[in-house]
């Protein structure tokens, strides 16, 4: 992942971190200086030739034009190492979270570790890595202040919950998932300060419903990787 940002810098009171990316795609190293760049699903290769017709012709959907020729020159600088592994990304999370201002909430939006049977191949599997991230992450991270994980197996009760693969929701989970931020939102804010309310009623419905909105529409960002 890229570890060049202002989450760093400024001191927000809560960050939101979706780990689906973290989860999804695949990772190249650099032959000569070894550094490792993340690209598209990590269920198939930029340097396997037998998926080259897929991304010359846009079977493989992706916001760049590939060539031949510039499949061939990426290919002799890099080879494929697959996906991130879960002890990975657990270490990028505590290397994150040691470098985040202390007064800052990270909030982790984790994967489904149940497994959509509508499945194009870029998202084929995925629940079993999620549901490994999951389980690691209680082991390594509980107890560690500044971190709240919010995982959406709990709205998944039926394949209709899914739209189209594993990684992507109907709106009712959406809404839950949202539903869960506000209230993650509304509790941190009330602990942050221990003097009187600082909204009244009618606005602080408003603020509700607001955020509601403004938090599905992020959401339905994040979560489309």
């Amino acid at each position: 992942m890229d570890f060049k940002t202002n989450m760093f810098s400024e001191e927000y009171a809560i960050v939101f971190y979706s780990l689906l990316p973290d989860l999804h795609e695949g990772v190249y190293k650099n032959k000569a200086e070894g550094y490792r760049i993340c690209f598209n699903s990590g269920n198939y290769s930029l340097t396997d030739k037998k998926k080259w017709h897929d991304y010359i012709s846009g079977n493989y959907e992706n916001t760049f034009h590939f060539t031949k020729e510039i499949l061939e020159d990426f290919s002799s600088a890099f080879e494929f190492e697959g996906f991130l592994t879960c002890e990975e990304i657990v270490a990028n999370i505590l290397w994150i979270r040691a470098r985040m201002p202390i007064n800052t909430l990270l909030v982790l939006l984790t994967g489904s570790e149940i497994e959509s049977e509508i499945n194009t191949e870029e998202f084929f599997n995925h629940a079993p890595r999620h549901k490994e991230l999951n389980e690691l992450m209680k082991k390594k991270l509980t107890g560690i202040e500044g971190i709240r994980i919010i995982n959406p197996t709990k709205y998944i009760y039926s394949q209709e919950c899914f739209n189209g693969c594993t990684n992507h929701y109907s709106k009712q989970v959406y809404y839950c998932i949202a539903q869960e931020i506000s209230a993650l939102i509304n509790e941190y804010s009330s602990c942050k300060s221990k003097k009187a309310k600082v909204f009244k009623k009618g606005t602080l419905e408003y603020y509700i419903h607001e955020a509601n909105r403004k938090v599905k529409i992020y959401l339905k960002n994040i979560f489309n990787k």
